[in-house]
């Protein structure tokens, strides 16, 4: 009788723990759930220049051509300027057999004249090669820590500006 009174004992500290983190854990998952609804959707970052519209057109299209990303399409009336497609890839391993992962990049520049200023939203698609299904998937470039990544291209936008500027 004192064994099965033990165990009975056990038994409901044992449910009691198990109904406890339950608890805990549901309202972890709703608390996140919370969380992902109250996030802010990313942007699409974007900088503010000083500068007329012709001006910011023509340096885009310089440090894009300096990157070596050529232009799909790009009218000035719309203010949007596309890069071609441009693929590449990383060996992970050297050695035998080598690890390689694929990635492809497009970049879409919007430019948005104002009176004294001109803003410029560039907006990257970034895309990995999934060899177990065999097609692209939409990737997440810092984490694979590869391309040109947006605050490169605003921060040599920003040097060759300032250079067009004091000549």
């Amino acid at each position: 009788m004192v064994i099965k009174k033990r165990y009975f004992n056990l038994l409901i500290v044992i449910v009691y723990l198990l109904i406890t983190a339950g608890q805990g854990l549901a309202e972890e998952a709703s608390s996140k759930s919370t969380e992902k609804a109250l996030a802010p959707t990313p942007s699409v970052p974007e900088e503010t220049f000083a500068g007329s519209l012709d001006t910011v057109w023509e340096t885009l299209l310089e440090v894009l051509k300096g990157y070596d990303f050529p232009i799909a399409s790009s009218d000035k009336s719309t203010g949007i300027i596309t890069t071609v497609t441009k693929r590449y890839f990383k060996i992970l391993s050297a050695k035998f057999p080598p690890i390689q992962h694929d990635y492809r990049d497009t970049y879409t520049l919007k430019v948005i004249p104002a009176e004294t200023s001109t803003k410029v939203q560039i907006q990257r698609k970034f895309e990995v090669y999934d060899t177990q299904s065999k097609n692209w998937v939409e990737g997440d470039p810092h984490k694979e820590k590869a391309g040109i990544n947006v605050e490169s291209l605003f921060e040599t936008f920003k040097q060759r500006l300032a250079q067009a500027k004091s000549q």
